[in-house]
């Protein structure tokens, strides 16, 4: 059995959040955020990224959000004018912002999920068929017929809160380890052990304006050891064939 993950985290240091960092920019950074880290304030945590950030670079923010049980890439301004201009890089067609799920059954080899959702929150989670326009692609990367799993690539065309986990939980392919949109138990027995959805915010391309050195950039953020253990060693070999 394997050992209990580690992946989750509330608390931190500088020192800490150093060893995040992927990509560092005189104006902006980008960093591969551990499970259990949140990025907006809440009386549950005593930490999160919004504020503290701001003890580093008085006029930091965060880009986007990213879910607090999800792990990946997080882009960080400096300041106030890069902010807004990453802002508006995010409701472009310019950037493509790509996660990597393990999910329940196996899916089509790729496919459009198109339901809108309501990111107003009721008991911690978004309703669906109603509110906004959401749409989420995705591509199979490889099924493990001895699990009855898949793991898949999903891009999220919108930016709706808990887009991926909600919408892969409504065509019944719900994420492993995810509670709040499973269309079955939450888990496995061979993963009992996982304390969060497996989920991970996996690449980042963007193609930056005049304010970024108009620059392409390409960033991956690597998947931490405690959820590469719950892949299928022909899992393991497709992700490492990803481009």
């Amino acid at each position: 059995k394997p050992s209990p993950s580690m992946a989750i985290i509330t608390t931190w240091t500088k020192e800490d959040f150093d060893k995040w960092v992927i990509y560092d920019e005189p104006e902006w950074l980008a960093i591969n955020k551990p499970a259990g880290v949140p990025t907006a304030p809440s009386e549950h945590h005593p930490q999160d990224l919004s504020r503290w950030i701001k003890t580093v670079w008085s006029d930091a923010a965060l880009a986007h959000r990213l879910d607090r049980l999800a792990s990946g890439i997080l882009i960080i301004t400096k300041n106030k004018k890069v902010q807004r201009q990453w802002a508006k890089l995010f409701e472009s067609d310019d950037l493509r912002k790509t996660y990597l799920a393990l999910v329940f059954g196996r899916t089509k080899e790729q496919g459009m999920i198109d339901i809108k959702i309501d990111s107003t929150l009721a008991h911690g989670k978004v309703k669906l068929f109603r509110g906004k326009s959401a749409q989420t692609q995705y591509k199979l990367v490889d099924y493990d017929e001895s699990r009855d799993v898949s793991l898949v690539i999903g891009r999220a065309l919108t930016g709706r809160t808990h887009q991926i986990r909600a919408h892969f939980g409504a065509i019944n392919h719900a994420i492993i380890g995810e509670h709040l949109y499973r269309s079955k138990t939450a888990k496995p027995a061979w993963a009992d052990d996982l304390d969060r959805p497996w989920l991970h915010a996996y690449r980042l391309e963007a193609r930056l304006g005049h304010w970024g050195g108009n620059k392409k950039i390409d960033l991956t953020a690597p998947i931490g050891d405690d959820l590469m253990k719950y892949l299928s060693e022909k899992q393991k070999s497709a992700l490492a064939k990803l481009d």
